[in-house]
């Protein structure tokens, strides 16, 4: 966790007009791996070079949760993790913070420094390695190699100084969190050894590829060229037959984003909820940091960054699922607060951002029990616009190359185990027509017709509706078929085919009955002009010893 600071804190600044109440900024750059890693593989592809590169950006990071690795002489005292660690830059002038990020025990010599981050999410550590080459980010902003360090004061010892036996910017700066991890991780933080384990969208993931690591999978699998094989034998991707360069680069690239991040993003949420205990407004601050957590991961600081100032506006610049749904927005006519624009900033992130604002006051508050149904609003919106990318790229416009192919291939292999939990047999019709090495020239109404299911049954089941996907447009028009489906209008679900009988037969009921009523009235009606009223006043019956005029007396 990036701390604050030293001596201050100042107050968060917005992520795309969301408020966090802790820093997350260097949660936010993570975005800044995944940008390298799209332009190792753009810049050096010619060698095979970019491949290289780019894994080792995946796999072992470069701006998220950095730290410089430093060696020391036996620790005279123990030094607590978060201690404040100050020392000079490689241009021996300019002063660097940061903060020990593990305990180093007495007679210790390693001492790990984190690297302080700024409140503004946008602005990242001026140091940055891990697996980045020199060309992409210089080590000058990094700790000196020849300076000394002063471990500030702590509760139970005094502020002195450490001179490092060894220390090169260059290989000892190292990034604690990785694209990669995101995926090697999930098996224990999201299936086995979590408080609310197993969560359920990553159950759905698991139950159809059958691996924890399956996005890791999919993206070592594509970077290398070498065959995925899932446990379950669903979702296989072979890149070593199909492994032209734009299948590989558009799977890892795509793959990264938008199945390992994506998950992970609603992992964060999730633990949000675990930390959250209802009532209890004092401890709010694990699970208001893990939801800040999860929108910096979903949003990125790239994205951040080309806002206005106060974190309003739109734009399609970043790599994480935020300016993926800007994208697909216009494809589909999704735009605006009504859904029904083809630009402006997405339906789906003003709603989204809405429901994070709404999440964090009700951890703020200890209201955790109102979470749970708004995550569940969150992760099908989230949804949209893999499934708007599944169909763009299902159409015959954007599967003349392989590039477009393999985009489509892996937004699939994204929305896949959501569609797997609704239909199992309408999953393996998409992942039929759009698997990478697919023949499948212009699939669109296939694959549409099997993500909305019969009677639009899975969209209703993955809790999605059709005014959020609207209807493909390429031209300003509406493709063949790709007109948008009807939400239906009773009580915001769709009746059944059974279910509509049954209506239609109540209201031929209903309207004979009315019909039969109005016959009689008018009957009885015509009886009473005639003087001949249908139903006569009845009168007391009177002992047959009384007299006519007489009271009745019992």
């Amino acid at each position: 966790m990036a701390q604050a600071a030293p001596g201050r804190r100042l107050s968060s600044k917005a992520i795309a007009g969301y408020m966090p109440a802790s820093t997350v900024t260097q949660h936010n750059a993570i975005d800044m791996d995944q940008a390298a890693m799209e332009t190792a593989l753009g810049d050096e592809i010619g060698n095979g070079a970019g491949f290289l590169l780019a894994k080792a950006i995946y796999s072992q990071g470069g701006y998220s949760k950095v730290y410089a690795q430093f060696t020391i002489p036996a620790a005279t005292m123990a030094i607590k993790a978060g201690t404040i660690i100050t020392g000079t830059a490689q241009d021996n002038t300019t002063s660097l913070a940061g903060t020990a990020l593990s305990d180093v025990a007495f007679g210790g010599t390693v001492l790990s420094v984190l690297y302080y981050s700024s409140e503004t999410q946008s602005e990242v550590p001026t140091c940055a390695k891990g697996g980045l080459a020199e060309a992409y980010n210089p080590v000058d902003g990094c700790f000196s190699s020849n300076k000394n360090l002063t471990v500030a004061r702590q509760s139970n010892a005094a502020a002195h100084i450490i001179n490092p036996t060894s220390y090169d910017p260059a290989v000892d700066t190292k990034a604690g969190r990785t694209l990669q991890g995101f995926s090697t991780d999930a098996g224990t933080k999201m299936r086995t050894s979590c408080p609310g384990c197993p969560y359920t969208d990553f159950s759905k993931a698991y139950a159809y590829y059958g691996n924890d690591d399956y996005s890791d999978k999919w993206v070592s699998g594509a970077l290398d060229g070498t065959a995925v094989t899932f446990a379950t034998g669903r979702g296989n991707a072979d890149f070593s037959s199909v492994n032209d360069k734009d299948t590989r680069v558009e799977s890892a690239k795509k793959g990264a984003a938008y199945m390992g991040t994506w998950m992970y993003v609603i992992r964060e949420f999730e633990d949000a909820i675990d930390d959250c205990v209802d009532g209890a407004i004092g401890r709010n601050d694990d699970p208001v940091h893990a939801w800040d957590e999860g929108v910096a991961f979903y949003t990125g600081s790239i994205t951040q960054a080309a806002f206005a100032p106060g974190g309003t506006g739109s734009g399609t610049t970043g790599a994480m699922p935020y300016t993926l749904a800007e994208k697909r927005c216009s494809n589909f006519m999704t735009c605006g607060v009504n859904s029904d624009q083809l630009t402006g900033p997405s339906y789906v992130n003003i709603e989204l951002f809405r429901l994070f604002a709404l999440a964090q006051y009700s951890l703020q508050m200890g209201t955790c029990s109102a979470v749970r149904p708004l995550l569940d609003e969150i992760t099908a919106l989230m949804t949209v616009p893999l499934i708007q990318g599944t169909l763009l790229y299902a159409s015959g416009a954007k599967r003349t190359s392989t590039k477009g192919r393999a985009e489509g291939a892996t937004f699939a292999a994204a929305m896949l185990p959501r569609l797997h939990y609704c239909s199992p047999k309408d999953a393996a019709i998409v992942y039929d027509n759009m698997r990478v090495g697919a023949s499948a020239v212009d699939p669109y109404i296939i694959v549409q017709d099997a993500i909305r299911g019969a009677g639009d049954a899975n969209l209703r089941c993955m809790n999605v509706t059709c005014a959020q996907i609207g209807g493909l447009q390429i031209g300003n028009e509406y493709i063949t078929g790709g007109e948008p489906c009807i939400d239906p209008v009773v009580g915001g679900e769709g009746l059944s085919s059974g279910e509509t009988a049954g209506v239609v037969i109540g209201v031929i009921i209903a309207c004979v009955i009315i019909l039969a009523l109005g016959v009689f009235l008018c009957f009885m009606v015509k009886k009473e002009k005639a003087g001949k009223p249908l139903f006569q006043s009845l009168q007391p019956m009177q002992p047959s010893n009384a007299r006519v005029g007489e009271p009745y007396k019992e």
